[in-house]
């Protein structure tokens, strides 16, 4: 009766060690799977910030390229402006001196202009503007003296005198216009360097602004990466108090079993041993005969 109640105890304590140990190794699959996952997490962490350092050193170069060509941009620039201002300043001088050749000295010369006032007012500008442009002093004071004059009172001398400021004039202009005529090849130089530069600088652009926006998406893609790590690692740090209970259960079933194997268990059989009779022997050979034989 006592055997048959301890041997129950024993199989109860055995099942219930069992029963905690297969608890155990079920939540070790599941631990199992939650570390994978965290390592994994960590894993993606490490290649989005991998691609973040790689974007903000493809930014910086591609900054850095912008920043070259927006120089080489300027100084065609300037150079254009450098080289279009003697051509802009020719071109403002022809005009003045074919409007002072067309409005003043034309006029003045067929005395279309009436009143002393206005004749007068007339000729101190073309003075003026031939003045500007270096022509013989002589020769203007010859013409501002006898312009007031009507085209039919004028001799030979005063019309020898038009004559040669027309010269002045005409050849003043041609020098103009020729310098304009030459320098128009390298204006149309320096403009399709302009244009050429500035293409050159919005494609680098272009490609920064990507950079730039690359990044951003990287960081982005970063910054979830650690979140979701951040909630991995929340994940198993919050399974290890129940692992830690489960094993602790489990090494409290085991310790039980131990205690009851070594101890009752391990009393009760020894006393068992001490006190279970021996067989009598065998009167006809006078052998001892097994206990298990005289029990069939």
């Amino acid at each position: 009766m006592i055997k048959a109640t301890l041997d129950a105890v024993e199989a109860g304590l055995q099942n219930s060690a069992a029963e905690a140990e297969a608890r155990v190794s079920e939540q070790n699959v599941e631990k199992t799977a939650l570390d994978g996952q965290q390592s994994a997490a960590e894993a993606v962490v490490s290649t989005k910030k991998d691609a973040v350092v790689e974007m903000k050193k493809a930014l910086v170069e591609a900054n850095e390229a912008r920043q070259l060509q927006k120089n080489a941009l300027d100084e065609a620039i300037v150079a254009q402006k450098h080289g279009d201002a003697d051509l802009e300043a020719a071109a403002g001088k022809k005009e003045r001196l074919e409007n002072a050749q067309k409005e003043t000295y034309t006029p003045l010369k067929e005395g279309s202009i009436e009143g002393k006032g206005d004749i007068n007012k007339a000729i101190k500008t073309l003075v003026s503007t031939c003045k500007e442009f270096g022509f013989d002093a002589s020769l203007l004071a010859t013409v501002a003296g006898m312009l007031p004059k009507a085209p039919a009172e004028r001799g030979d001398f005063d019309n020898m005198a038009l004559v040669q400021l027309e010269g002045e004039l005409s050849k003043s202009i041609a020098s103009f216009s020729e310098t304009l005529a030459n320098g128009e090849s390298g204006k149309a130089e320096r403009a399709s360097a302009v244009e050429s530069a500035q293409k050159v600088f919005e494609s680098v652009d272009d490609q920064f602004k990507t950079c730039q926006g690359n990044l951003v998406e990287a960081q982005a893609a970063a910054k979830e990466a650690e979140k979701e790590l951040a909630s991995a690692v929340a994940a198993v740090k919050a399974f290890a108090p129940t692992m830690k209970k489960l094993e602790s259960a489990r090494d409290t079933e085991k310790e039980n079993l131990t205690a009851f194997t070594e101890g009752p268990l391990a009393a009760f059989r020894e006393l068992e041993a001490r006190t279970t009779p021996t067989p009598p022997p065998n009167e006809e050979s006078g052998d001892v005969v097994p206990p298990e034989a005289l029990a069939e």
